[in-house]
């Protein structure tokens, strides 16, 4: 990928509502360039742009992480689950003796317990991490240095 890509994917991480002024002012490559290389980098490089919440501010102050290991023939049906519920923010497969990384957010310690009752009627073993205090969120490929 060309050092110009790179510095506008750098731009976007930043803020994907910048404008293409301000990511040609910023990387030194004509707006016509930026308007180009970001339709061909949304076609093979970014999955989607997004907004990050304050989910507290939001009403959601409780932010859990999950390590879920199921049966192998419950699998398929925990899945399902996990991609269903309204709590759960990220779904991740993995690996070394357990079968899901899942963020989830709730309003309250009943939203909990009625998601980890869920997670009981797939058979699920599972590992919660509350999470306390969020030091460092999306902030790869954001610095020159990480070319």
């Amino acid at each position: 990928m060309a050092e110009s890509d790179n510095l506008i994917l750098m731009e976007l991480r930043k803020n994907s509502r910048m404008s293409l002024r301000d990511i040609s002012r910023n990387t030194k490559v004509p707006v016509s360039t930026v308007f180009d290389k970001l339709r061909k980098l949304q076609e093979q490089v970014i999955l989607k742009n997004t907004t990050l919440y304050d989910f507290a501010k939001l009403g959601c102050p409780l932010r859990v992480d999950y390590v879920i290991k199921v049966n192998d023939r419950m699998r398929d049906e925990t899945r399902r689950m996990l991609m269903a519920s309204q709590n759960v923010n990220s779904v991740f497969r993995t690996n070394n003796g357990h079968d899901y990384y899942v963020e989830a957010i709730f309003k309250d310690l009943k939203g909990i317990a009625d998601f980890e009752e869920e997670l009981a009627k797939q058979g699920a073993k599972s590992q919660m991490f509350h999470i306390i205090e969020e030091l460092k969120r999306e902030q790869f490929f954001t610095a020159p240095e990480m070319l």
